[in-house]
C-alpha cells in the first residue's frame, strides 16, 4: 500500500505562497499546496510556524490582524493541510483580530482556559481578558 508524503511547511513556504512576492519561490510553494489540493501529501503546520507567519504579516507586511486571521484561516482549511490544535488556532486568530491584542496573547490565554490554567501576565489588555486572576 502507497502512502502520501508528510510535510512539515516552514513559515517561508506559507508566506511565498500567500503573498505570491517571489516567482520562483511562491511558484513552488503553490506546488506544494497543490499537491495537497490534489490529495498528493499532506501538509502540516504547527502553531510555532503560525505564530511566526501572524507576527511576520503584522509586523513587517503590515497587514491588519483581520486580514491576517482570514488568510490563515482559509489556508489550514485547505484540503490536506493538517494543523494540531486547529480550533483553538482558528478561535485564537479570531479573538486576536477582535480584541486588537497580540495573536500569541489570544492562543495562550485560550491554551490556558483549556487546560483550565490561570494566566500569569504583566499586559493590562490581557490581564483585563482573563478577569484580573
Amino acid at each position: 500500500m502507497f502512502r502520501k508524503p508528510s510535510y512539515l511547511l516552514d513559515t517561508n513556504i506559507i508566506l511565498r505562497f500567500l503573498l505570491n512576492d517571489h516567482r520562483q519561490l511562491s511558484s513552488e510553494a503553490k506546488r506544494i499546496f497543490q499537491q495537497g489540493e490534489h490529495h498528493k501529501a499532506y501538509l502540516v503546520i504547527n502553531h510555532v510556524t503560525l505564530a511566526e507567519t501572524v507576527w511576520v504579516l503584522e509586523s513587517f507586511y503590515q497587514l491588519a490582524a483581520d486580514k491576517v486571521a482570514r488568510l490563515l484561516i482559509d489556508l489550514i482549511n485547505l484540503p490536506n493541510v493538517k494543523v494540531p490544535q486547529k480550533s483553538l488556532i482558528v478561535e485564537a486568530l479570531l479573538l486576536a483580530a477582535k480584541k486588537k491584542i497580540a495573536y500569541i496573547d489570544a492562543y495562550n490565554l485560550l491554551f490556558a482556559r483549556n487546560k483550565s490554567l490561570r494566566l500569569k501576565t504583566f499586559d493590562r489588555q490581557l490581564k483585563k481578558l482573563t478577569n484580573g486572576r
